[in-house]
């Protein structure tokens, strides 16, 4: 009796295997077993638990079947387990590859500082580099890449948890449902029955993402938005710094190898502070001349009164104030604002092109696993095409949109329903597949139409293994390239680069220095 074998094992199974097994328990023996599994098929959190129900359910309802080989039951459940098995070494070896990847990836922002401070120590200049505008956007794209790479390391390994229905309503559906957002969605986004449209449709259903299309307009009209205003404020942001630095920072002579002394550091201080009390004053006088700001500066320190001293004072103080006049968003800058507001409009689209190369990666091992199903079910009484094809929509991910759509459309006619469902997943291996389902649907019992399935299972057993290895490879590959891009941009961009830059316009000084000695 299933549903005794399957008590007996809950009791004896850990406790959170043992909830799952008394709720198939209580499915089995219910009056209503067909409402109770589709309610938990519905709730169970990986498709081997529903995979499990199902065929309890269907050895309870119709019996089992001896063959050759032993029970179909114990030997649907061989195959189940052989699934879950494989399914479980695949995630443990891909999760071995890439672990640590993420902690990788996030600490570049942690060494920035430590950096800042040895490059400054043993290199001067390099203070002056990471204090200006230039400085300011390395770091800054720099967390960008950070951030970036943390979103892509993500998707790689959560590839496989499927998104479960939550009661909350979603935020984009809210943020849509505002009269001025759905005005912008409707005029930003393409046009329903478009070529576009269709594209992102498509995008969305082979991601297997929840949203709809207004609400991925939603999350890009955001998304541009918020980058818009970011870059935007970033640029207001270092003006502001750059006019505190022009005001605050010592002054400090045209060329300096090695660091100023206690006594050159406090008088370089006083002149900033002297410059920054005349800049004052000269801000409220219309027309600025060297002569008025060397006439303030014999007001402000009357000690001085070499000619040679005021007028370059009075030169590096209107060099300020040039400066400062200039601190302003220039266009180019609006322009680099809309190019980010633009780069955060495409980058959910983006994500989600990243998202299906990676599905797509993963198609052949999931019609494997499909034909694990069948060779479940094949041997089956009164198991015929549509049901196979429900089992089999339960346990896709990749192939689950087209599947969807084929069972919606079955009843109209079994052939058009299989031949829309090749052309809406054109995988040559899963189209083999849906093939032996039309013949299975048209003369032959299932069971005659996949025959090559036992008969080639040690080939294919040996063929996914193969395949495993390589498709892990090959996201372990990817996830390397992305974990250590933010280190490689802090070793190189952060530092490497600026201070081969700093040296080069120091070289570059130094020279034409020397240049008007001789």
């Amino acid at each position: 009796m299933v549903e005794e074998a399957v008590y007996e094992a809950a009791d004896g199974a850990p406790y959170e295997m043992a909830l799952h097994g008394h709720e198939i328990y209580e499915v089995l023996t219910a009056s209503d077993a067909e409402q109770r599994l589709a309610q938990y098929i519905e709730s169970a959190p990986n498709r081997y638990l529903q995979g499990l129900a199902g065929l309890s359910h269907l050895v309870k309802e119709y019996g089992d079947k001896r063959t050759a080989t032993g029970s179909v039951y114990l030997k649907a459940l061989g195959k189940l387990a052989t699934e879950l098995n494989l399914e479980l070494l695949r995630r443990e070896r891909l999760s071995f590859l890439l672990q640590g990847l993420t902690a990788i990836a996030l600490l570049p922002p942690l060494f920035t500082r430590p950096i800042e401070a040895w490059a400054s120590h043993y290199f001067p200049a390099m203070d002056a580099f990471y204090a200006s505008t230039t400085g300011w956007i390395v770091k800054i794209g720099l967390m960008a890449v950070v951030w970036l790479s943390y979103v892509l390391l993500r998707n790689i390994q959560e590839l496989d948890a499927s998104p479960k229905p939550t009661g909350r309503k979603r935020w984009e559906k809210r943020v849509y449902e505002w009269p001025w957002m759905r005005w912008l969605v409707h005029r930003l986004g393409p046009a329903p029955g478009s070529r576009e449209a269709d594209r992102m449709v498509k995008l969305l259903k082979d991601t297997a993402s929840p949203l709809r299309l207004e609400w991925l307009n939603v999350q890009r009209i955001v998304a541009g938005g918020m980058a818009f205003l970011a870059v935007l404020g970033m640029f207001m942001a270092l003006h502001a710094a750059s006019r505190h630095q022009i005001l605050y920072a010592p002054v400090k002579p045209g060329i300096l190898f090695g660091q100023l002394s206690p006594e050159e550091e406090a008088k370089a201080r006083e002149e900033a502070a002297l410059d920054r009390r005349i800049i004052d004053r000269v801000k409220e006088v219309k027309h600025r001349t060297e002569e008025t700001v060397m006439a303030l500066l014999r007001s402000e320190s009357p000690a001085t009164n070499k000619d040679d001293q005021l007028r370059a004072a009075a030169r590096r103080i209107m060099g300020k104030l040039t400066k400062l006049d200039n601190q302003y968003v220039k266009w180019w800058e609006a322009l680099l604002a809309a190019l980010a507001g633009w780069g955060g409009y495409a980058m959910p689209v983006g994500v989600r092109l990243f998202q299906r190369r990676m599905r797509q990666m993963e198609m052949k091992h999931e019609v494997d696993q499909l034909h694990a199903v069948i060779a479940m079910l094949a041997d089956m009484d009164r198991m015929s095409v549509e049901h196979l094809l429900i089992w089999i929509e339960q346990f896709a991910r990749v192939f689950k949109e087209p599947l969807q759509t084929c069972l919606l459309h079955f009843e109209q006619g079994a052939d058009q329903a299989l031949a829309q469902l090749k052309e809406d997943a054109p995988f040559v291996p899963f189209v083999r597949t849906v093939e032996k389902l039309e013949l299975a649907a048209q003369s032959l019992p299932i069971r005659e139409a996949f025959d090559d399935l036992e008969s080639e299972q040690a080939y294919a057993q040996e063929q996914r293994k193969q395949e495993y290895e390589q498709l892990i490879e090959q996201k372990a590959g990817w996830g390397k390239w992305i974990g250590f891009a933010p280190m490689m941009a802090l070793i190189f961009g952060y530092l490497v680069i600026p201070l081969v830059i700093v040296s080069l316009h120091q070289m570059s000084i130094y020279y034409e220095q020397l240049q008007r000695i001789q």
